[in-house]
């Protein structure tokens, strides 16, 4: 398609997807190409969710979904995520497709 490369920062979180698109992309895979694509957009619907009460502090709370300890991110602050944000943020990822 003539890209060389990009970094999409609310990606980042779904390693995983993103470089199952790229394999598949590799191998003119386009169906398997567009399905990790279509799951990338369902993620960031539900990320998107929480950005406008949450700010990027969505993305340290999807880090630690993931098992990663995350000490401080955004460097500012930003509103906590409840228990209940939080088993919302993990209910929409699985109902988008992603399995924690």
């Amino acid at each position: 398609m003539g890209v060389r490369g990009a970094i999409h920062p609310p990606s980042t979180p779904f390693p995983e997807a993103c470089v199952k698109m790229y394999e598949a992309l590799k191998l003119g895979d386009l169906k398997g190409a567009q399905k990790e694509h279509d799951l990338l957009t369902r993620l960031m619907q539900v990320v998107g969710k929480y950005l406008k009460t949450h700010g990027r502090g969505v993305f340290c709370e999807l880090m630690k979904l993931r098992g990663l300890q995350v000490e401080r991110f955004p460097r500012w602050e930003t509103m906590p995520f409840t228990e209940k944000d939080k088993a919302e943020l993990k209910e929409g990822l699985n109902n988008a497709g992603f399995k924690l």
